[in-house]
């Protein structure tokens, strides 16, 4: 009986370890994925769920520093006057319209001061950026209603208008930016530039999406966490090298759910295994979709603030009176390195070639005409009429 059992539990092995390696699907989904999601029907779902923010608002702070256990994000090395950044984040996603307020304290190295602290603000009411910046050494922030150190009127540029401030007003991680910009951007210009994207369905409401980080660094392996369940949102994302599995970058996410159904970010931890460092952003007074004004995107700088305005190309001082036109594109002008320029006179080539052609041809009628060739006459009338056009020339 014993040797029957025996015998039957060993068959039923080999045929369970048959099946498994004949039937199972291979690579990700030995990790328990129900199935691999083509990206058109990714990208359909996606742009579907990301049509439900039409606006947004926010505050966060942002705090950095290193941390005794990268395992641990909680674990933080205490430091006096900790390097902190406050935002206050509004933003139209129909327009494209904006209003970031930031506060921002830092170390400040080889100044006179160990900190300096400062505030910033950036409009976009659709058609020009105002952006204006406050600085003062020490811990205390400068006051607003002073005039700005720095105010200037520009075009919007979104990519180096999202490197400045997106990480620090939080617009970096706000769904439905991911790295800030679109989910469905992030993906769509991974297509076409042809680079590897795998999208792993796990049950029926989790992602696990698959590329690659740097285009100009091969190698480094992207891997986020998006969860459909709570309306299309990252929780997580590792970056590791494509040699080992073990990542050297964390970033988790982690969220809430509003009153209108919404699932938004409570805090963001990026953590750098490598060197112990660690960023973490705190998002609090969030509302999806609030009743947007005009007046949300308007900005007046304060009186005596000098205001550099790229589109017009002015500089002038708020509150200085009547603004002096002339005087204003001067200042503009000297302060931006840039003068009239008269044009150049370039040196006269086309009547070089014309007079080497002219010679040219005249050589050649003399060769025709000592060889008493029927010719000549036909090559002295083209010299005469290179001749003219070079005299007609201005």
């Amino acid at each position: 009986m014993n040797r029957q059992h025996h015998w039957f539990r060993c068959f039923m092995t080999r045929v369970g370890l048959f099946c498994a390696v004949c039937f199972l699907p291979s690579g990700s989904r030995l990790l328990g994925a129900t199935r691999d999601v083509p990206l058109p029907e990714a990208l359909t779902t996606i742009e579907a769920l990301e049509m439900r923010v039409h606006a947004a608002s926010w505050s966060v702070q942002a705090i950095s520093g290193r941390v005794s256990n990268p395992y641990d994000p909680t674990s933080l090395v205490e430091v006096e006057h900790r390097p902190y950044g406050r935002s206050k984040t509004v933003v139209d996603l129909v327009t494209g319209r904006y209003r970031i307020e930031q506060e921002i304290v830092t170390n400040w190295a080889g100044g006179p001061e160990k900190h300096a602290a400062m505030r910033r603000v950036a409009v976009f009411d659709g058609k020009s950026v105002k952006k204006g910046e406050w600085f003062k050494p020490g811990l205390t922030l400068p006051d607003a209603s002073a005039p700005a150190i720095r105010a200037e009127i520009d075009v919007e540029r979104p990519a180096e208008f999202m490197k400045q401030y997106g990480p620090s007003s939080g617009l970096y991680y706000f769904p439905p930016n991911i790295f800030g910009e679109r989910m469905s951007a992030f993906l769509k210009e991974r297509q076409r530039q042809g680079r590897k994207v795998e999208i792993a369905e796990l049950g029926s409401k989790t992602w696990i999406i698959t590329t690659d980080d740097y285009i100009e660094v091969p190698g480094v392996v992207l891997r986020i966490t998006f969860d459909l369940s709570k309306g299309g949102i990252v929780t997580d994302v590792e970056w590791s090298n494509a040699r080992s599995a073990e990542p050297w970058r964390k970033m988790h996410i982690q969220v809430e759910k509003k009153h209108n159904g919404f699932w938004v970010p409570k805090t963001v931890e990026d953590v750098h295994l490598l060197d112990k460092t660690l960023t973490r952003v705190t998002f609090s007074d969030v509302e999806v979709n609030p009743n947007l004004t005009d007046k949300q995107f308007t900005h007046s700088f304060p009186k005596g603030t000098s205001v550099d305005d790229h589109i017009e190309r002015k500089t002038y001082r708020i509150g200085a009176g009547i603004i002096d036109e002339q005087e204003a594109i001067k200042t503009y002008m000297e302060q931006n390195s840039l003068r009239f320029k008269t044009p150049e006179k370039r040196f006269p080539w086309r009547y070089v070639w014309y007079t080497l052609g002219g010679i040219v041809l005249a050589l050649f009628s003399f060769w025709l005409i000592r060889r008493r060739s029927r010719g000549p006459k036909l090559m002295i009338a083209l010299f005469a009429l290179a001749t003219v056009r070079v005299e007609a020339r201005p």
